[in-house]
């Protein structure tokens, strides 16, 4: 639980990891710690461009979960995503 400055540049980073778990878990602890600022273009990307589904409808819990009225619109690109479950995510 720690709220260093490196961890929380880690938390993001791992984001743009090669392995789609750790984007998941990184997705998650976003959340957890109010990383929005920081990882609100990162999120998008995921959302926009991932190719697995379980990345991209963790970006929706993690976009949908963003305090900040303007960013949180960044999760109606799950409208059109191609995977139901993602579409599900936006819709909850």
């Amino acid at each position: 639980h720690d709220t260093s400055p490196l961890v929380s540049d880690a938390v993001v980073r791992t984001l743009h990891n090669q392995h789609p778990t750790l984007r998941i878990a990184a997705s998650a602890e976003v959340t957890r710690r109010g990383l929005f600022d920081p990882a609100a273009d990162s999120l998008e990307h995921l959302l926009r461009t991932d190719p697995f589904w379980q990345v991209r409808r963790a970006a929706v819990n993690a976009l949908a979960a963003d305090p900040d009225d303007a960013r949180r619109w960044r999760i109606t690109f799950a409208a059109t995503d191609p995977h139901w479950r993602v579409r599900y995510a936006l819709a909850q």
